[in-house]
């Protein structure tokens, strides 16, 4: 009798599960802190068509950066972890313009930065190709499930 009643639990959370949406992410630990601030890339990219897959990677891009400097022991902190400019803005030092206009570079001063900092070309022959490869295993794994509207276009933003 109680191992039915553990097989009913089990199915029962089986199917509770299925009706739940997850997202799963890493916290990365050991960030990238240009001038101490955790940042983020925003790249735009524009679908022309779905069938056959046509996707145009715009070249330039913008870093958003937090809105504090960065401690990993301060994880309620919202400044110092969220580059999203929604959240930044109330924080009182966000217009300041210690980094950028509103904490933001375009990609050409991060390409800069990182050869300042000893990478190289790393913008140009690691990042750039990484952020392409990106967009297109999502958008291939996407493109089975959109409506695929000729003369029309999608902008989306990464």
């Amino acid at each position: 009798d109680r191992r039915r009643e553990e097989e009913e639990e089990e199915e029962g959370a089986a199917k509770k599960m299925e009706t739940i949406t997850w997202i799963v992410q890493r916290y990365v630990e050991r960030p990238l802190l240009p001038l101490g601030r955790k940042m983020d890339i925003r790249q735009w990219v524009v679908v022309t068509d779905w069938a056959p897959l046509t996707v145009w990677f715009y070249r330039d891009c913008y870093i958003r950066f937090a809105a504090e400097d960065y401690e990993l022991e301060d994880l309620d902190n919202l400044y110092m972890h969220l580059t999203n400019n929604s959240v930044a803005k109330h924080c009182e030092t966000f217009e300041e313009g210690s980094i950028g206009d509103m904490n933001m570079w375009h990609s050409k001063q991060m390409d800069k930065y990182l050869q300042e900092q000893g990478w190289g070309h790393a913008w140009k022959e690691r990042v750039l190709p990484a952020m392409k490869a990106c967009v297109k295993d999502v958008m291939l794994a996407a493109q089975g499930g959109m409506d695929a509207r000729k003369n029309s276009y999608e902008l989306y933003g990464y």
